[in-house]
């Protein structure tokens, strides 16, 4: 196998996982129409982006 296929077998799937969180991460600007305190929203932000804080933890490690 050459050098080429294996840089993109590496980073096909980081690359991937990368682009999935920032999708992921979209889902959590609906905090904003709530009309929260400042408290509230960064509370209600931090628990709509706690899948995507995991899921980049675990693209790092890997």
């Amino acid at each position: 196998m050459n050098t080429t296929l294996k840089k993109i077998l590496f980073w096909t799937p980081r690359i991937v996982g990368i682009l999935f969180v920032f999708f992921i991460s979209l889902f959590a600007f609906d905090v904003f129409e709530e009309g929260l305190g400042f408290w509230g929203t960064f509370l209600a932000l931090f628990m709509h982006l706690l899948p995507s804080i995991l899921l980049a933890i675990a693209i790092y490690i890997a």
